[in-house]
């Protein structure tokens, strides 16, 4: 997924269960969509574990009144979810998304032409299927996972 096109991500096509089947959500990372009968997005979330999020949601309540029918989510790395939720929130605009204090995750760290990544054929494998699934060419998947690591040792 190309984070500048957004708009690709077609929510009728992604895996999804009605509303009061909840409970049977995958224990997966992900970005997930509440949608309503015309499927157009009230609310979009970002979770680690999509199961365990919609166990008590905190718009649990107001997605029920609105008559929220189906929970539709994009499996991702949680290391990606916060940047592809902001994306998303800015595109679509959900009207219970709130975003008062909503910062964009931080820029990335351009890759110096001459940087190399060495990667065992496990990992060559896992980076084809991330960029694959994420729509990213294999560099912007490189480049998130070093901003990520950066962010990491900035926290310790």
């Amino acid at each position: 997924m190309d984070l500048a096109n957004v708009a690709q991500i077609d929510c009728a096509k992604l895996p999804w269960i009605y509303f009061g089947q909840r409970r049977q959500l995958p224990v997966i990372s992900a970005i997930y969509f509440a949608l309503d009968a015309a499927g157009d997005i009230l609310y979009i979330g970002k979770a680690k574990n999509l199961k365990e999020r919609w166990r008590a949601h905190h718009r649990q309540t107001n997605l029920q009144e609105a008559q929220c029918l189906r929970i539709a989510w994009l499996s991702c790395d949680a290391s990606l979810a916060a940047e592809i939720e902001y994306a998303l929130i800015q595109h679509y605009n959900p009207p219970f998304n709130s975003h008062v204090g909503m910062a964009p995750p931080p820029k990335p760290i351009a890759l110096r032409e001459s940087t190399t990544v060495r990667l065992t054929p496990n990992g060559r494998r896992l980076l084809l299927l991330l960029s694959e699934k994420l729509g990213l060419t294999a560099t912007s998947v490189i480049e998130l996972a070093i901003r990520e690591k950066a962010a990491r040792e900035r926290i310790k």
